[in-house]
């Protein structure tokens, strides 16, 4: 820089002289003039460089220079979506065959749990005018004793009879007493009494209608039947 009497002239190929200017006073001022802007330029450029630079470290020393001018993008929040758990996969195995033996019904006693008629029951057969029970009849009581008591849940009636010779009211009688003396020997033989009943019918059902002593000795008798439960 070279001072030219009261002006200035900066950057400039001229040759001036100490005391005095080779070119005209008006070049002169004018190449002042531009020196002197060429020097606003520069301090302005100096001064903006200055203030970037103080904001840059004032705040930018964390984050460095280049993020003040070129800001970072923040990382959008990263939304994760729940599936449901897998399941298993299905393995398929082959069906083991397994065998059972299965045990024989157990065997029941005779006569158990076969339906069957009472009438089945074979009848006993009375003297004239008598309701003991005879020899005979005892050993057909017996074996209705048995059957009897394999078939628990039926119950039996006992109808006593008589023959035609007397009267109605003297007949019912002696077929109620042959009825009874019937009963009372089961019950002996072990049957439940609870599931024993008696009807006396006298002369009014004979067996045989004959007017005989053949039909006769037929209906003296005590037969079997289903009681009602």
């Amino acid at each position: 820089m070279v001072k030219v009497g009261c002006y200035q002239v900066g950057m400039t190929k001229l040759v001036c002289r100490l005391k005095g200017c080779a070119m005209p006073r008006e070049h002169c001022a004018k190449t002042s003039e531009e020196g002197i802007g060429m020097r606003k330029r520069k301090v302005l450029w100096l001064w903006t460089v200055t203030v970037l630079a103080v904001v840059l470290v004032g705040t930018g020393c964390a984050r460095g220079p280049l993020s003040v001018l070129f800001p970072k993008r923040e990382k959008e929040p990263v939304v994760q979506v729940s599936r449901p758990p897998s399941r298993p996969p299905i393995v398929e195995r082959p069906t083991e065959i397994v065998e059972r033996r299965v045990a024989p019904p157990a065997e029941e006693p005779p006569g158990r749990g076969i339906v069957w008629d009472p009438t089945d029951l074979s009848p006993i057969h009375f003297e004239f005018d008598k309701s003991r029970i005879t020899e005979e009849a005892r050993v057909i009581l017996q074996g209705n004793a048995e059957r009897i008591k394999q078939n628990p849940d039926v119950m039996i009636q006992i109808e006593g009879h008589c023959d035609e010779r007397g009267t109605n009211e003297y007949n019912l009688a002696l077929g109620l007493r042959r009825a009874r003396s019937t009963r009372e020997y089961l019950i002996n033989l072990g049957v439940d009494p609870s599931k024993l009943t008696t009807i006396s019918y006298g002369e009014e059902q004979p067996v045989d209608p004959r007017h005989n002593e053949e039909a006769w000795a037929l209906n003296r008798r005590a037969q079997f039947g289903a009681a009602e439960q």
